[in-house]
């Protein structure tokens, strides 16, 4: 029993040998399937061979007369290409016909589906060796930001505040590390809009969701060069995009971000102490301002001075979104509009102008030199 665990110390030493077992252990369905049709070809051929040797005396002197005679010469001589040159030429000498049959089956059988099997085995402890190198990988790089995230950590909660995060994009080992596993810097630092999110308290604070630990360990990762595009990407985006359409909506239709959008400010969210607060001030009303030559006696009334013309507006305020949206995409169906007809008429005038041409050149070929 010692003796095998010393041996199992050979698979730390050497990771790649335990590689290649787990391969193997992978491949062994594949691996059963393709003996299953190795045995109903050779089992198939075995019959043909048994009804014909009650013709031929040669092949009974092979013990082709059995079907567990039949099959064994089949598999030992044909699949396994032992003596091949023996069995050979002695089915030649008993027919052309049963030399060629014999050879059709060491193609299908030894030179087909046993190469085929070295195939697939070759291509499942690749898949198996690139599996192991990504974990690897991933293990890696989930260790090393881990380390560099609880450098920042000041509370110990494992969460990233925005502050921390602006902080984090400039440490140089950071840049080490991404670089080392193919992961773009200013990928990452696009991830602010995603990981802090601004809310805002009733008293108007404008505050910034803060980020775990495992949930910017696992945006990084995604982020890293060769992986494919998956449903929960397209699915995260969809997200953002509302998320983005919402503020929109808000600010379109005046109203301001609800109290509750700021949600539990303990445990999401983490206001900033050392910026000055963000307020909302309400729309002001336009100040009345008087002619500054009236502004004494005299018994004339004081005229207000004309205010500046507002500009135009696409919706009327206090739309909600969708006027203001119907209203936009009225005004840019209009310019569209304008846009074909402008191009209707200069195509118009080209057909004119190619006409007044053609005409010309007429009138000068039949005028008189």
């Amino acid at each position: 029993v010692l003796r095998l665990a010393r041996i199992a110390r050979v698979f730390r030493v050497f990771p790649q040998l335990f590689v290649l077992v787990k391969g193997m252990a992978f491949a062994l369905k594949s691996l059963f399937y393709m003996l299953l049709l190795l045995f109903v070809l050779t089992y198939t051929v075995a019959i043909v061979f048994r009804y014909l040797a009650d013709y031929s005396e040669e092949l009974t002197k092979w013990k082709y007369n059995s079907v567990g005679g039949a099959f064994w010469n089949l598999l030992i001589y044909g699949t396994f290409l032992d003596a091949v040159r023996d069995m050979f030429d002695g089915l030649r000498i008993a027919g052309a016909g049963y030399a060629m049959l014999f050879l059709g089956y060491i193609f299908v059988s030894n030179l087909t589906m046993l190469n085929m099997l070295i195939g697939v085995l070759c291509e499942v402890i690749q898949k198996v060796t690139e599996a192991q190198d990504a974990s690897d990988k991933k293990r890696d790089l989930q260790e090393s930001l881990y380390e560099i995230l609880q450098m920042y950590d000041r509370e110990g909660k494992g969460r990233l505040r925005i502050k921390d995060f602006d902080a984090l994009m400039k440490y140089p080992d950071l840049k080490l590390v991404l670089k080392d596993h193919d992961v773009a810097l200013s990928d990452v630092e696009n991830l602010k809009e995603v990981l802090f999110l601004p809310k805002r308290t009733p008293n108007g604070t404008i505050v910034y969701s803060e980020a775990t630990f495992p949930t910017f360990i696992g945006k990084v990762l995604k982020l890293r060069g060769g992986n494919a595009v998956q449903v929960s990407d397209v699915a995260e985006m969809r997200e953002w995009l509302a998320r983005q359409f919402s503020d929109v909506k808000k600010l379109g239709s005046g109203i301001p971000l609800s109290p509750s959008d700021a949600g539990d400010q303990d445990s999401e969210a983490s206001d900033i102490s050392d910026e000055a607060p963000c307020e909302l001030q309400p729309p002001q009303k336009q100040a009345e301002v008087r002619d500054p030559g009236n502004a004494g006696g005299g018994g004339k009334q004081p005229q207000l001075l004309k205010p500046a013309p507002a500009p135009p507006q696409i919706a009327p305020a206090g739309a909600s979104y969708s006027d203001f949206e119907t209203a936009l995409l009225a005004q840019i169906g209009g310019i569209e509009a304008g846009q074909r007809a402008t191009e209707q008429r200069l195509v118009q005038m080209k057909e004119t102008i190619r006409g007044l041409e053609e005409q010309m050149l007429m009138l000068t070929a039949s005028s008189p030199s």
